[in-house]
């Protein structure tokens, strides 16, 4: 079978899926091409439960999460499904971390609200917290929850309400670039489009490098888990906030997050980056017990009322980048071909943002935010 498309998506997750909703809504005719099947537990997409916040140490990000929000509300709107639950969000250092001081730098100069909290203050509102008194505090009321499995399916399904064609289990074998088209074989059908927009995920490496994109990316294997709260009253969303633990035994930047009760009826929570690596084709989907038992102690010892049973627990991929930030460009020599990758566990939130910026620099249109720390030319240094 040959069809004819103006664009093709490969890749399914949140990107994918919000690039073909976007393009579909405005007209355009699209394809969204995914090797497994849709809502598949395989890569970075699918689960209860992402953080979006505008709480990050860099403007761009800030004006990034500013845009995200009302695009995330529109698809609430649009789809009439409750996507976002907002809980407010308490980021928390040592006293002489930094980390704070910059994302406080970051809202000022993008004009949005916050409160810097000293760990009485802390203790007094969220007496959960079991902190040491040289902690501070940033609390964001905006901070919230997406339902990441119901958003990317929110997505797909208004993406074919737009006329959008969408096909699982359908890996593209073969990519041949002609002077105005792109052709795409998969085992059951063939497709010829003007334009192609590759959001792969943790395959994205591979993919990439076979077109000409060699990147030091890195697929690691991460987990989280759900603990009981022995006193849930005390971890409902209206009383209990989603929370980033600055520095600790993660990396990156972020030691520990989590958030209030918020489906498997516990507290979920997570060591951020500490995930072996691994391959999206051969890693093993099995929870590191050490690294379970490791993440228990931090509750017991900082969220001893939540740190009951653990109910639930499970692993996902991140694709990293060295110094965490995202990869946004042209395949070398192809105008008509972008991708996206790099996620480093922070995408998920932006994920409308992100679709835009990849829809805006395929078509020559401007972007919001300036897309250089994005080029896949860029130093790739390690964060400080």
């Amino acid at each position: 079978m040959s069809v004819d498309f103006e664009y093709c998506v490969l890749g399914a997750g949140v990107v994918g899926s919000a690039v073909a909703y976007m393009l579909a809504r405005n007209g355009s005719s699209v394809v969204l091409l995914e090797q497994f099947e849709f809502g598949h537990e395989r890569g970075s997409s699918h689960g209860e439960t992402r953080i979006t916040r505008y709480s990050y140490d860099l403007p761009l990000y800030v004006r990034m999460a500013k845009r995200a929000y009302p695009l995330w509300q529109e698809l609430c709107n649009e789809s009439g499904a409750s996507l976002f639950l907002k809980t407010g969000g308490i980021d928390l250092d040592e006293e002489e971390g930094c980390r704070i001081a910059s994302c406080i730098q970051s809202l000022q100069q993008e004009s949005i609200p916050y409160e810097e909290l000293d760990a009485l203050e802390i203790r007094r509102r969220f007496p959960q917290f079991h902190i040491p008194g040289h902690t501070r505090g940033l609390y964001q009321a905006d901070t919230g929850i997406l339902n990441a499995t119901l958003c990317v399916k929110s997505l797909q399904e208004q993406a074919t309400k737009h006329r959008a064609k969408l096909f699982e289990h359908s890996p593209v074998v073969k990519i041949e670039f002609e002077s105005k088209h792109v052709k795409l074989t998969t085992p059951s059908s063939k497709f010829k489009v003007r334009k192609l927009v590759i959001t792969a995920g943790g395959w994205a490496g591979p993919l990439l490098q076979g077109l000409g994109v060699k990147l030091p990316l890195e697929v690691t294997q991460e987990q989280y888990a759900y603990f009981r709260p022995l006193k849930p009253e005390l971890f409902r969303p209206d009383r209990f906030p989603v929370f980033i633990h600055y520095g600790g035994v993660g990396s990156g930047g972020i030691g520990w997050y989590g958030f209030p009760q918020f489906g498997f009826d516990g507290v979920k929570s997570s060591i951020h980056k500490t995930g072996k690596i691994v391959t999206a084709e051969k890693r093993d989907f099995q929870v590191d017990e050490v690294q379970l038992e490791q993440l228990a102690e931090l509750m017991t010892e900082l969220l001893p009322d939540a740190a009951g049973e653990i109910v639930h627990s499970n692993t996902c991929l991140y694709t990293n980048t060295p110094d965490t930030h995202f990869v946004i460009d042209h395949l070398p020599g192809r105008e008509n071909a972008v991708f996206f990758t790099g996620c480093s566990g922070h995408a998920f939130k932006f994920g409308m943002v992100l679709a835009e910026m990849l829809i805006s620099l395929l078509n020559k249109e401007n972007a919001i935010v300036p897309l250089d720390m994005f080029s896949c030319k860029r130093a790739f240094l390690s964060p400080q």
